[in-house]
C-alpha cells in the first residue's frame, strides 16, 4: 500500500509537474513503467529529462505561431527570479517549512526561500509590455551571474549536490523523443569563470519537429544513438576556463561577439505610440537609440 501511495505521487509530480504538457489536466500513462520498480527510480536522470523538456517547450515558445509552453515552469520562474532583479517580487516574511520539510527529513533545497508572502509593489504582475521594458533597460548589476556561492552549494543538502562535477558537461540531454543539448559553455560566469566565445554543436536546429506523433513503438533508445555517446561519456565533456576576475570588459572578446550575433531590444517597436491607449511601451525609444549607438 505505502508503495502504490508512493507511485501515485511520483507519477503525478512526473506527469503533472516537471514533464507537464499543454492538455490542461491530463496526464500520459507512459511514464508508469518508470514507477513499476521503486528502488530504482532514484537513479534515473530526471534532472536532464526535465531540463530537456523544458528547453524543448522554450524553444517551441520562441516561435511566432505557438501561444502555449509547458515543461517545469516553476524551474523557469525560480531561474528567473534568483538572477533578474528587476523580476522578483520582494519577500516580505517566510512561510512556515515544517509541514513541508518535517523534522528528521533533508531540508529543502534553495528554492524553498521563494515559499514566502510577497510584495510586488516594485514589480509587475502579469503586464507583459512592462516586462519587457524592464528587460529592456536592465543594467549590468541588474543580472546576478552567480547566485549560489560556494558557501550557499556547500550548506545545501545533499540531494541538491548529487552530480556536482557533471554540472558543466557539455552534452545532449533527453526525455523519450525529445533530445536538446545542454550547453553551459555559453554561461561559465554561472559558475564564476572565464566565458569564452562558444563553439556551435553539431546538432540539427530542426530537430523540433521530430516527435512522437504517429509513433507509439519506437524505440528511442535506438533512435537517439548517435548522441548517446556524449551522454555515456559525459565526464569527457564537462567544460573548464580560468576562473573569473572582476567583471568582462567592455571589449572583452566574447561580449564583441556577442554584440554582433544578438538583439538588442525584447521589446515591439510600434510606429505610433502616442495613439497608443493605457502603458505605452519604450520599445520605439529604445530602438532608435540602439540604431543611432551601433
Amino acid at each position: 500500500m505505502v508503495n502504490e501511495k508512493a507511485r501515485c505521487y511520483m507519477f503525478w509530480m512526473i506527469a503533472g509537474l516537471m514533464l507537464a504538457d499543454t492538455s490542461g489536466g491530463l496526464l500520459k500513462l507512459m511514464y508508469l513503467p518508470m514507477l513499476e520498480d521503486i528502488t530504482a527510480v532514484g537513479s534515473y536522470s530526471w534532472g536532464s529529462a526535465t531540463l530537456a523538456y523544458l528547453y524543448r517547450f522554450l524553444c517551441k515558445a520562441s516561435q511566432s505561431t505557438q501561444n502555449e509552453i509547458a515543461g517545469f515552469l516553476p524551474l523557469l520562474q525560480i531561474w528567473a527570479w534568483e538572477r533578474v532583479t528587476v523580476l522578483r517580487p520582494q519577500i516580505v516574511a517566510q512561510r512556515d517549512t515544517r509541514n513541508i520539510f518535517p523534522v528528521g527529513l533533508p531540508r529543502g533545497p534553495h528554492a524553498a526561500r521563494w515559499f514566502a508572502h510577497f510584495s510586488w509593489t516594485d514589480t509587475t504582475k502579469h503586464v507583459l509590455r512592462v516586462f519587457r521594458d524592464a528587460l529592456d533597460s536592465m543594467t549590468e548589476d541588474q543580472f546576478i551571474w552567480e547566485p549560489y556561492s560556494s558557501d550557499i552549494i556547500e550548506s545545501l543538502p545533499e540531494y541538491c549536490r548529487f552530480g556536482r562535477d557533471i554540472w558543466r558537461a557539455r552534452v545532449p540531454i533527453f526525455c523519450w523523443d525529445v533530445v536538446e543539448v545542454h550547453l553551459p559553455d555559453r554561461v561559465m560566469r554561472q559558475f564564476g569563470l572565464v566565458q569564452a566565445i562558444p563553439s556551435p554543436f553539431p546538432f540539427d536546429a530542426t530537430h523540433f519537429p521530430h516527435d512522437r506523433r504517429g509513433r507509439p513503438n519506437t524505440n528511442w533508445e535506438l533512435e537517439h544513438a548517435q548522441w548517446l555517446h556524449f551522454w555515456n561519456h559525459i565526464d569527457q565533456y564537462v567544460c573548464n576556463t580560468p576562473i573569473l576576475h572582476g567583471s568582462l570588459r567592455y571589449d572583452d572578446p566574447y561580449l564583441i561577439w556577442f554584440r554582433r550575433i544578438t538583439r538588442f531590444i525584447i521589446g515591439n517597436p510600434i510606429s505610433s505610440p502616442q495613439q497608443q491607449q493605457g502603458y505605452v511601451p519604450n520599445a520605439t525609444a529604445y530602438e532608435t537609440m540602439v540604431s543611432l549607438i551601433t
